[in-house]
């Protein structure tokens, strides 16, 4: 995509040169320049602000996954205070949900869905903490701590997948790329002597556009793309799940 666009700048140059002397176009090269001087700060500033967008929507993806990734952590470490059949039973609901979300989810995330398993294991898991009935003020405390990891862990989760199908509205697609098009296309209207310097520039320019907006297109979308976040924090927790010694297996 880069390379075609950076192609029609360049076959776009060769024909207003073919069309319209260069001679033309060198009298109106102070005024050309001025506006071009406006236009150029104005799209500038434009991808700036959208690059800057992504990556902060990227950088909230990622800490809303680890912030899921820690609540469950949480869930899984007060279990194991928690008398039996419980603490096992819940230590073995937050072990499947990483698991289901690691797996069956995460893919899922791409195509801007979620996995109808990882929320029948989280009502599982809220519905037998709800359940549990404490006999004495140790484990109301534990009660307490669990039913709220439990409340959060669903918040997280929520915040992640909101953040999933978040990315940039259509209409700033399309005055991002008619932006790029006007920019790229308002030098042809300089007229330079050298064919060779002004085929040059254009296609610096629109090498420099394209590579921007391919990063933008790249980060758009936080749980898509070949720069998605990754189930990282999952798997940490996961891991430490499976070797830890306050596990129940």
């Amino acid at each position: 995509m880069v390379s075609l666009f950076v192609a029609a700048s360049v076959g776009g140059l060769l024909l207003v040169q073919r069309l319209v002397p260069a001679i033309r176009r060198e009298e109106h090269n102070d005024v050309a320049g001025f506006i071009y001087a406006v236009l150029g700060v104005a799209y500038a500033v434009l991808l700036g602000l959208m690059v800057v967008a992504v990556w902060q929507d990227r950088q909230a993806a990622e800490d809303a996954a680890t912030n899921e990734a820690n609540e469950l952590a949480t869930v899984f470490w007060i279990a194991h205070a928690f008398p039996e059949p419980q603490a096992r039973h819940f230590q073995e609901l937050a072990r499947s949900y990483a698991r289901v979300v690691i797996e069956d989810e995460w893919p899922l995330m791409k195509r801007g869905k979620a996995s109808p398993k990882a929320w029948d294991l989280l009502d599982d898991l809220r519905g037998s903490v709800e359940d549990f009935r404490p006999t004495n003020d140790t484990q109301v405390m534990l009660y307490d701590h669990e039913l709220q990891a439990v409340h959060d862990l669903g918040d997280a989760r929520r915040a992640r997948l909101l953040k999933a199908n978040e990315g940039l509205p259509a209409i700033l697609w399309a005055v991002l790329l008619m932006g790029g098009v006007v920019t790229v296309g308002f030098t042809y209207l300089f007229g330079l002597r050298s064919t060779t310097v002004h085929t040059l520039m254009v296609a610096a320019l629109a090498l420099t556009i394209a590579l921007v907006l391919f990063t933008i297109g790249a980060l758009d979308y936080p749980f898509r793309g070949d720069v998605r976040v990754g189930p990282g924090a999952f798997q940490s927790v996961l891991e430490r799940f499976e070797h830890s010694n306050l596990s129940d297996l």
